[in-house]
């Protein structure tokens, strides 16, 4: 049956699903909570040692919502006692190791935590370092969205690995540091958005580190005295937000696409989300990971 259970993971098949397929199979039904189980114990993410480290390292999180148990209980409408439950949410944190000059790709590992915080991340990182993740055998560049927890916890466990701040999330941060001139309508307000935004584009677009700068610099004189938040904004973290132009020289064949974004990881956490969406809230921990085992552990490496 384990084996069964893995091919139709790997597939995709819901647990109900699943469970229907059993069904038919032996005559009888299966218990949700025992299939659940099953399918933890068949996608427990591997701890072996990685036979091939990844050079890249993409870090993200989704947040989905739980219901947990407050530790009171209530008598339903038939009488039955239940625990009292209330929202909470909670965090994937994920690891996706990236090789450029193939674009190849694995999920390296994931973490259900309470939040994005140093211990949480540390957590997983050191299991990465367990896996023989670490810079003598390779690893060059950690890609990730800036949160503090996680540069604490990197700084920490991978103190000589380079850091990429994605500069999705930067670009995301500069639109919303923009003010527009009291009094502008919305339909004039958004062109201006979208002409500084553009400029904004190609200071990392640009060929070499240096053009970098001097777009960078032209930005700041154009925009400092209307724009002060948005200025500040550019420059807070800059070496990090540009850190790409250092592998572009060392690494020629590398996608430059690659090393500035943590777009593959985010495509991977849409696919969660299309699943996270219909649920509203995961009733128990179980659920939520066997939902998320079915989808990142098939793309594990090893």
């Amino acid at each position: 049956m384990l084996n069964q259970v893995e091919r139709w993971a790997q597939l995709g098949l819901s647990l109900r699903q699943m469970q229907a397929e059993i069904g038919d199979e032996i005559g009888t039904q299966v218990g949700l909570r025992k299939l659940n189980a099953v399918v933890q114990a068949v996608d427990e993410p591997t701890r072996i040692e990685l036979t091939s480290v990844p050079p890249v390292i993409l870090l993200d999180a989704i947040w989905v919502t739980v219901l947990a148990p407050t530790g009171e209980r209530f008598v339903d409408k038939k009488g039955r006692l239940r625990w009292c439950k209330q929202r909470q949410k909670v965090a994937i944190l994920v690891a996706l190791g990236l090789w450029p000059h193939s674009q190849r790709w694995h999920i390296l590992d994931w973490e259900l935590a309470d939040g994005e915080d140093h211990a949480s991340w540390e957590r997983l990182l050191v299991r990465l370092e367990n896996r023989g993740v670490y810079r003598e055998r390779g690893v060059e560049l950690f890609i990730h969205d800036g949160g503090g927890g996680l540069v604490a916890a990197l700084n920490l466990i991978y103190p000589h690995v380079p850091h990429q701040r994605c500069v999705f999330h930067k670009l995301r941060n500069l639109w919303q540091a923009i003010r527009t001139p009291d009094g502008l309508k919305q339909r004039e307000a958004h062109p201006l958005k979208r002409d500084i935004m553009r400029q904004a584009v190609a200071i990392y677009r640009a060929s070499s580190p240096q053009q970098a700068l001097t777009l960078r610099h032209a930005f700041c004189q154009h925009w400092q005295n209307t724009q002060p938040e948005l200025v500040d904004t550019l420059l807070r973290d800059w070496d990090d937000t540009v850190t790409f132009y250092q592998f572009m020289t060392r690494f020629p064949k590398w996608k430059t696409t690659a090393l500035r974004t943590t777009s593959l990881l985010e495509r991977l956490n849409r696919t969660l989300r299309r699943l996270f969406r219909p649920a509203g809230a995961y009733h128990s921990l179980s659920g939520l990971l066997a939902t998320v085992a079915r989808v990142l552990n098939p793309l594990r490496a090893i």
